[in-house]
């Protein structure tokens, strides 16, 4: 497990190992790891019901489009939500590709 990379702890990184019976840092520090883990976690949630509160009427679709299908491929997805506001991750990026490709 690795911290770090934060405000509060800087770019300094924690490794603890699964079988370790004690922490390489402080009882303080550990408490600044706590907060900023759930800090992270609260702005996440935050995020995520702020968007699904923007973008409503589009799931509300993806969803009764998901009880009739059940199943839906990417083409479809991209059709109700429209285009992703950012790129796609390498991997999957390849893996569009390949579907694309056999598709033919």
């Amino acid at each position: 497990m690795n911290f770090g990379m934060s405000e509060k702890l800087g770019t300094v990184g924690y490794h603890i190992e699964q079988e370790a019976l004690s922490k390489p840092f402080s009882e303080d520090t550990n408490r600044i790891i706590d907060e900023e883990v759930r800090s992270i976690v609260e702005w996440c949630i935050k995020k995520t019901r702020s968007l699904l509160g923007e973008k409503k009427e589009l799931v509300e679709k993806l969803a009764e489009t998901l009880i009739e299908k059940e199943m839906i491929k990417h083409k479809e997805l991209v059709e109700i939500l429209g285009e992703r506001p950012f790129e796609y991750q390498q991997e999957y990026q390849k893996y569009l590709e390949e579907a694309k490709k056999n598709q033919v």
